[in-house]
């Protein structure tokens, strides 16, 4: 399908990108073309970069896939990409990227927006990103970022642009959290007072100190409760979101490893007798061993009345022994 667009000087129809018509791509800040950028390095860096100079805005979509560039900073300037009908946004295969470096880009409208398979890519650099939607219904945006370097990480920011997205259902996310820069104390490795967004898992033992996770909000990693006093965990009463997306720590998207090698998102031990917080809105995460409560042996309880999966996105409350479990008014 063809979008609707004014002006048809600033259309490209060939889409794509070559050395013979690279000279006749529109200089217009909105640009309509199914770009696409692929194969050896015929295309010169610096040409790109002069091609791109005046495109903020994107409509149709946009695939770089089997080049050697680095980055993609040809498209430095460019704001907002609108994707049209199922048309994706892919940036994959290409050996040698270590980033993206959009760093203007605020906007991605696509029903799928990838970004993989290019071995040597450690961070996205999209420090201004604050959407990732689908503007063509009935579909949702589905996300991809795996097999990139093993050392490949997102920020703190660029991860709450998918995980505070509730129409953002499917991920294909294997992704470190880059460490913190500067002095921002709302974000921490360790729980410390004060701290809004841990990064790493939080492990809640013997002699745990509610009052250091009483201001957290998001938990990049796994909650584990084991060896517990606690009763209830109404200690976690502000924490929003829990999002773990695989990384080297969990050994995720490996279908043929046994399931108790796999680091859950959520384990809490038989004994806590309330696992309801209070503002709870989703669990989010790549790794299918998701959340579940198990006892002392560390065998997953089978009875089918006290494990859910985690995709529920949901509160879970503790009930009279062979009840159902309740999950936000639904039972499992």
């Amino acid at each position: 399908m063809k979008p609707q667009f004014q002006d048809p000087e600033c259309i490209f129809e060939p889409g794509e990108l070559t050395q013979r018509n690279i000279g006749s791509f529109p200089k217009c800040t909105k640009v309509c073309s199914f770009l696409k950028i692929e194969g050896l390095p015929i295309l010169k860096y610096e040409d790109l970069a002069e091609a791109f100079e005046n495109l903020e805005v994107l409509v149709g979509g946009l695939k770089i896939v089997d080049t050697w560039f680095k980055n993609v900073k040809f498209l430095k300037n460019l704001r907002r990409i609108e994707a049209i009908s199922t048309s994706p946004v892919e940036i994959h295969s290409n050996e040698i990227m270590t980033e993206l470096g959009m760093v203007n880009l605020t906007t991605v409208l696509t029903h799928k927006f990838e970004v993989s398979g290019n071995k040597e890519m450690m961070v996205l650099n999209l420090p201004k990103l604050q959407t990732v939607d689908c503007q063509t219904p009935p579909y949702e945006p589905v996300i991809s970022m795996s097999t990139n370097n093993d050392d490949f990480c997102m920020t703190t920011e660029e991860m709450k642009v998918f995980v505070m997205n509730n129409r953002i259902e499917k991920f294909y996310v294997n992704s470190e959290i880059c460490q913190p820069t500067g002095d921002n104390m709302k974000t921490c490795t360790t729980p410390e007072v004060g701290c809004e967004e841990l990064i790493g898992n939080l492990e809640i033992g013997p002699d745990f100190d509610t009052k250091i996770v009483n201001s957290l909000k998001i938990i990049y990693g796994s909650l584990l409760v084991r060896n517990s006093t606690l009763v209830d965990l109404s200690c976690l009463g502000n924490l929003t979101h829990i999002a773990q997306f695989g990384g080297k720590g969990t050994k995720a998207n490996s279908p043929l490893l046994d399931y108790k090698l796999l680091v859950p998102v959520v384990k809490i031990q038989k004994e806590v007798k309330s696992i309801k917080m209070a503002n709870l809105e989703r669990i989010v995460t790549s790794v299918w061993n998701a959340g579940n409560i198990r006892d002392e042996n560390d065998w997953e309880l089978e009875n089918g009345n006290e494990t859910c999966a985690a995709d529920q996105y949901a509160l879970f409350q503790k009930t009279l022994q062979n009840a159902l479990r309740s999950f936000d008014g639904l039972s499992c």
